[in-house]
């Protein structure tokens, strides 16, 4: 019913300072297209390579670590919440 196909993901976090974000709409247009053109830049690389060349790959083979991060983030809001009403 449901194929095993693979999701892959990345992002890129920016932060421009507001001086260097264009005040015009045609600066503006030529700015979005700039990142667009990156964002395909970064899919033709993954398409050749099987990789995103400027990321990490995140892989473990220390499975416990998982479980610890599991188990960690799952009980976490019940001890919060258990100070919270009951101290």
């Amino acid at each position: 019913m449901w194929g095993t196909e693979k999701i892959y993901f990345t992002y890129s976090r920016f932060r421009y300072p507001k001086y260097i974000l264009p005040k015009t709409e045609e600066g503006l247009k030529e700015f979005l297209e700039k990142r667009w053109l990156d964002k395909e830049k970064t899919i033709k690389e993954f398409k050749a390579t099987g990789h995103f060349l400027h990321g990490q790959i995140l892989k473990t083979k220390k499975r416990w670590e998982l479980y610890v991060a599991l188990i960690f983030w799952t009980l976490l809001p019940y001890v919060t919440l258990y100070f919270f009403y009951c101290c």
